[in-house]
């Protein structure tokens, strides 16, 4: 791992700021995944919208993973952190594309003190319990997704994928053997998403409520092993 400097001034160049923001953690922090809050802030960047195009690029190009760690506290959050054929793509760079490319990022010791999520094909063992519980968060979830009218209907098709993509996790954990990967995949990232692209809008704040509770209950239980 090649160590690099700290430099700050301004520069629109969000992909390369952003790759080498998060080659600086992981090559000098245990923090090696960032939420895009921290991002952000690292580059100056108020133009979320550019921003998020540059980190689906990025991922796009297998650069930068999208990933779950969790805090000290054991709270799990989703966020970025560079791959070995990002690593690899920042150590070609001269000092001088380098100093170029790192002009206006704030390096701050971050307040989140990250661990790395187990391998994704850890295996979680649900009891008949634990599995009847799921389901139920899960059609709370639904029942609230289905009475959501605020977005008219444009909402429709959005809205009926994103409950045909429970429904088929709720049949997945009939298995009781869960893939960790497969099980965040079809049941937490979806409502993540949901609640993450809506949070601008007017969105009922019960509602929002309720499927974060279930975001957190459903996280919990992917947490576990054996």
């Amino acid at each position: 791992m090649v160590l690099r400097p700290r430099i700050t001034k301004e520069t629109p160049q969000f992909s390369g700021q952003i790759l080498c923001f998060l080659h600086y953690y992981y090559a000098h922090t245990s923090l090696h995944v960032l939420s895009p809050a921290d991002i952000y802030e690292a580059i100056n960047s108020n133009n979320h919208r550019m921003s998020e195009i540059s980190l689906n690029n990025l991922q796009n190009n297998k650069v930068i993973e999208h990933t779950e760690a969790f805090t000290e506290e054991n709270d799990s959050f989703w966020g970025y952190m560079i791959t070995q054929k990002g690593i690899e793509i920042v150590e070609k760079w001269s000092d001088e594309d380098y100093n170029r490319i790192a002009e206006g990022i704030v390096f701050e010791d971050m307040s989140q003190n990250t661990i790395e999520i187990p391998a994704s094909d850890r295996i979680v063992t649900l009891s008949d319990n634990q599995a009847k519980e799921a389901k139920e968060n899960i059609n709370h979830a639904i029942e609230e997704i289905e009475k959501e009218t605020f977005f008219g209907n444009q909402w429709v098709p959005e809205k009926n994928a994103l409950i045909k993509t429970l429904e088929a996790g709720k049949e997945y954990l009939d298995s009781k053997a869960i893939d960790h990967r497969i099980g965040m995949m079809m049941l937490v990232e979806p409502l993540q998403r949901f609640v993450e692209k809506y949070k601008e809008e007017a969105i009922n704040e019960g509602v929002r409520g309720i499927i974060k509770g279930v975001i957190a209950f459903l996280i919990s239980l992917l947490k576990q092993t054996g």
